[in-house]
């Protein structure tokens, strides 16, 4: 694949991936309130697994639409989960120690996304 056309299509994947997580963070946290934390993580975690295998299945037949359609997948539940893990992290350390709670959060969070 000419390097043009690759970062091009790096390009898009990143934004199909980034375009569902400008509004659904929103959507998602009212969802939290309404039905619930554990239910809303169970559905978004479910949206990540089936948007990483679909782009897996994308990768492995070299289907570029595939892995669109993944990664579109994947961002919906994307960065909505840490909307729902932070309300259930805050459920649970009311009170006491809840910004060290987040952080390490946060930080094992960071720290599965680093590249050796």
């Amino acid at each position: 694949m000419p390097y043009n056309d690759y970062q091009y299509l790096l390009s898009t994947l990143y934004s199909v991936y980034s375009l569902p997580n400008t509004v659904l963070p929103f959507l998602f946290g009212s969802l939290v309130d309404r039905f619930g934390p554990q239910r809303v993580l169970l559905g978004l975690s479910a949206c990540v697994c089936i948007g990483q295998t679909i782009f897996s299945v994308g990768v492995q037949t070299r289907q570029i639409w595939m892995m669109l359609v993944g990664r579109a997948i994947f961002g919906v539940g994307g960065e909505s989960c840490g909307v729902a893990q932070a309300s259930i992290t805050t459920m649970h350390f009311r009170g006491h120690e809840l910004a060290f709670a987040l952080g390490l959060n946060l930080c094992i969070a960071r720290f599965g996304m680093k590249r050796c």
